[in-house]
């Protein structure tokens, strides 16, 4: 025969604030027998017990002065039909949440999107239990929630611990949710006043009772629930709490919507480019920024200036701040179908340092376009009178990074404008600069990839590729001057401009060399909108044999990849015969030992020799004019100052070192140094100090003039302290017979018949 237990049931109402509220349900325990036989007996003073739970979770109040107030044109009937309203969402970061994130974001986003529409009206959102990965229908027991009871019977209390392990079956973040939605369907939410976290769960408590032994239980008793409050605009005055929207009163932003969609039709025949453009002009000829609702954003009860509603009214009266201008552009943007699939707009928010609005918080667009890059869209700073008014702020490049911020900076010009009759009016623009920094909300949702804006500006695509517009026209090596490719580019002058740049990538470095910057042929024959850049990339000796992988870039789109080494080129020279002179193959042939020999001696690549499949060949004669370059030193051993030691430093250009020591207190502008070659002309040095040592430099000195001596004197109170005649062959001669190892005495003499390799092919 089945027992029957006494059940004894409670209520718990889980919200923000713990509190007590005992209410005598029994005045005293009843003992009896149930019909089958078990002794039972009710509890004494049993409490109905209501907990306010200490909550983790928050209120997010949506038009709060200082947060993102996204009101937007919500999706009506005359856009969306009778069907619920599709939520474009480009971004979608919403599909990036897990678990209980991404359950409750759809359902709030989906509630949303009817409320917004007129689809409903109720703004309380009830997401089931299970869908939460909770059993809505199970009895947990103490042991199922970590706890030691649930109901003791002897002193005839609940638990109050019950509430909290409840309420951790719950794994959400609030404050994601909420900036998600904001960042994938502000416009959804322009009715939306502010939302409740968390919400009220009811928790039922039990208690059986048998043999004496109490045993607790509590269970869920409705569904989770959000519950979002209405903008007064557009509650139903039946809901005294405000939870209700009024579809009535949702006409004016049905209307707004409808005229939207006319903006984008006037816009449907044009190019892409031409499409954002055209929405932001039309905004700003639409709405002028509101300074009243800036300055009192904290105690506005109309709310409009923050939505895009008051964008597209049609009423001259009601103008916006950055939100509305922003979401307005955002609005247009996502229900158009671009040519291109790769244009989408988003909305991001942060600080600005200058430009319309005095700084501070601010929100702006990004737009990704076609060429693969992010641009800035400032719809706020391009209006008339602001900032960007001539376009600095729209589809144009940024300094900086995503996570210290952009800047913009544009000199002072001048506007000449003819107005006929030999009048000519000028105008003069002052130097300006302006600063965007992302907040944390906008570097929670978005990717560093998103964030990431061009450095150049956007222009309109073309429909030629990069390749027809900048020609490759030949490859070079650098050969009596120093290591290295020099790449030819002929471009057309109508479609790249200084900003678009060669790509150069070996050994992981990636080195952007801009058009601007570039050497220009003016010894080309070309047309009038042609010209001949030359891109460098020295190398070191080192690297003759590393692969360098170049590209054009042009307006942010790629050209075709080439790969060479040094090496590799210079095999082409030597193999193609009759195209080359004899002194040319010999210079190159010269360039490969010494590449090789400073592998060998500085251990780097010495798997893959600059010489293999080529002979080095050293003869006593060489060694004999070798000699010719021996230095001249007189030291002054009773100055304050003498020569101690040179060196030779092997980079893209050789450069040789004279180490000295002076008596302590000492220093450089104590001395007179002149450096002169043996023309009697100045010799470019510097004076430095590195480890303890001092030392005079002389740099990039070229294969060709490496048998230039350097007469170099050093004068202390009037005496000549150091008198030394000395160049990077002097060094040569003396490494190439001295005692050191084999690697430093075939380096210098690879040095020197490259050296003779370039005098002889400069000769020729």
């Amino acid at each position: 025969m089945l027992k029957r237990n006494r059940v004894i049931a409670s209520i718990v109402t889980a919200a923000i604030i713990f509190t007590v509220m005992p209410m005598a349900v029994f005045a005293e325990g009843k003992t009896g027998e149930e019909p089958n036989g078990v002794n039972y007996t009710t509890p004494k003073n049993v409490d109905v017990i209501t907990e306010l739970i200490p909550g983790s979770f928050e209120d997010y109040i949506i038009d709060a002065g200082d947060k993102d107030a996204l009101f937007e044109s919500y999706a009506g009937r005359l856009f969306y039909g009778s069907g619920t309203p599709r939520l474009r969402g480009i971004k979608a970061t919403g599909d990036r949440l897990e678990d209980q994130n991404k359950t409750i974001y759809d359902h709030i986003k989906s509630a949303a999107a009817e409320i917004a529409a007129g689809l409903r009206g109720s703004a309380v959102i009830e997401i089931p239990l299970e869908e939460l990965g909770v059993d809505p229908d199970k009895l947990y027991t103490a042991e199922d929630l970590g706890l030691d009871y649930i109901y003791d019977g002897n002193t005839g209390t609940w638990n109050t611990g019950v509430s909290s392990a409840m309420m951790s079956m719950f794994d959400f973040d609030s404050s994601l949710i909420m900036n998600t939605l904001y960042a994938d369907c502000p416009y959804e939410l322009y009715w939306a006043r502010s939302m409740s976290f968390p919400v009220i769960l009811q928790i039922g408590l039990s208690a059986t009772y048998s043999n004496g032994v109490y045993t607790g239980y509590a269970s869920f008793n409705e569904p989770f629930t959000v519950r979002v409050s209405v903008e007064s605009k557009y509650q139903d005055s039946s809901d005294p709490e405000g939870y209700t929207a009024d579809s009535g009163k949702t006409g004016e932003a049905a209307a707004a919507a409808s005229y939207a969609m006319t903006i984008i039709a006037e816009a449907a025949g044009m190019s892409d480019y031409e499409k954002l453009a055209y929405y932001k002009d039309k905004i700003c000829e639409l709405v002028e920024y509101d300074e009243y609702a800036r300055d009192h954003s904290n105690t506005m009860e109309d709310r409009g200036p923050w939505a895009l509603i008051y964008v597209f009214d049609r009423d001259d009266s009601t103008n916006v701040v950055c939100e509305g201008y922003s979401e307005a552009f955002q609005y247009l943007c996502d229900n158009t179908d671009f040519d291109n699939d790769e244009i989408c707009v988003y909305s991001v928010t942060g600080n600005m340092g200058g430009g319309t609005g005095g700084g501070g918080g601010h929100k702006w667009n990004i737009i990704h376009m076609d060429d693969g890059y992010n641009y800035i869209a400032d719809i706020t700073n391009s209006d008339e009178g602001s900032w960007g008014e001539n376009g600095e702020l729209f589809l144009t490049g940024m300094n900086g990074s995503y996570s210290s911020g952009y800047q913009k900076h544009v000199d002072q010009w001048t506007e000449e404008e003819d107005l006929g009759n030999g009048t000519v009016v000028y105008t003069t623009h002052p130097e300006k600069s302006i600063q965007f920094v992302y907040d944390d909300i906008t570097k929670t949702i978005f990717t560093g990839e998103e964030l990431t804006l061009s450095s150049i500006d956007y222009a309109e695509s073309i429909s030629i590729e990069t390749d027809d517009v900048a020609q490759l026209e030949g490859i070079s090596l650098f050969l009596t001057d120093k290591i290295g490719f020099r790449i030819h580019v002929l471009i057309d002058t109508d479609y790249v401009n200084d900003n678009d740049c060669m790509i150069f990538e070996y050994e992981g470095n990636t080195v952007s060399q801009r058009v601007g910057d570039a050497l220009t042929d003016t010894e080309a024959s070309l047309d009038d909108n042609q010209k001949m850049v030359i891109f460098e990339l020295p190398l070191t000796a080192t690297q003759m044999t590393v692969p360098v992988t170049f590209h054009m870039v042009v307006r942010n789109r790629s050209g075709e990849e080439m790969t060479y080494s040094v090496k590799s080129y210079a095999a082409r020279i030597l193999e193609e015969g009759s195209g080359y002179s004899d002194s040319t193959k010999q210079l190159v042939e010269a360039m490969l030992h010494y590449g090789a020999f400073a592998q060998l001696y500085m251990g780097q690549y010495t798997d893959d020799l600059a010489n293999e499949g080529y002979e080095f060949i050293w003869e006593e004669n060489d060694l004999y004019d070798l000699a010719g370059y021996q230095y001249e030193l007189r030291n002054n051993s009773g100055s304050n100052i003498k020569l101690s030691s040179s060196s030779l430093a092997l980079e893209t250009d050789l450069s040789v070192r004279f180490y000295f020591d002076k008596s302590e207190g000492y220093d450089w502008d104590d001395f007179d140094i002149s450096a002169i070659d043996p023309e009697g002309n100045p010799v470019s040095y510097s004076t430095e100090y590195d480890n303890g040592r001092y030392y005079i430099i002389v740099r990039n000195i070229s294969p060709l003039y490496l048998g230039k001596m350097i007469r170099l004197t050093i004068t202390d109170n009037g005496t000549q302290a150091v008198d030394l005649t000395y160049g990077p062959l002097s060094y040569c001669y003396a490494k190439a017979t001295g005692s050191g190892s084999a690697g430093i005495r075939n380096l210098c003499k690879a040095i020197f018949k490259y050296y003779l390799a370039a005098c002889v092919y400069e000769q020729a």
